[in-house]
């Protein structure tokens, strides 16, 4: 049940910072790391553009391959691959990356074992990026927990 705990925020949280500016046009940005692709639904050709941006240190592909690894939407899941992509992203100013590092620590998976602490940290820096969705959205995030806990 862990893995159903990760898909719905992350998925929102994405599709709520790009599908708003891919409806009309991406940016340029978007477009060559892969958010167009997510909001269009094309899971598997997003990953397939981020991850090599990501690995060349491109923030929003970082964040976005880090996404789709922590849920598994771009293949198969790699929470290692997450926790690498999320952080370095994260030490770059993206908010985001910050607060799905935070949730992946909060629950723990099959290679990262829960840790309160760790997470309490990376949702205060998601916090000090401008990133804090359990503020403006906290009836979604009860309900994360409540589904992680399952």
């Amino acid at each position: 049940m862990r893995r159903c705990a990760y898909i719905t925020p992350v998925l929102f949280l994405v599709w709520y910072l790009v599908a708003p500016s891919t409806v009309v046009t991406a940016p340029p940005t978007q477009s060559r790391t892969g958010y167009h692709e997510f909001a269009e639904g094309d899971y598997l050709r997003a990953f397939e553009l981020a991850v090599p941006l990501a690995d060349q240190g491109i923030t929003e592909a970082q964040c976005l391959a880090g996404s789709l690894s922590l849920t598994g939407l771009g293949g198969s899941r790699d929470e290692r691959a997450a926790e690498e992509w999320l952080r370095a992203a994260g030490e770059k100013g993206c908010g985001l990356s910050w607060h799905n590092l935070s949730n992946l620590y909060r629950v723990g998976g099959e290679n990262i074992p829960a840790d309160k602490e760790e997470g309490q940290r990376c949702r205060q820096k998601a916090i000090e990026n401008g990133f804090d969705l359990e503020a403006e959205f906290p009836w979604m995030m009860t309900q994360f927990y409540a589904d992680a806990l399952k």
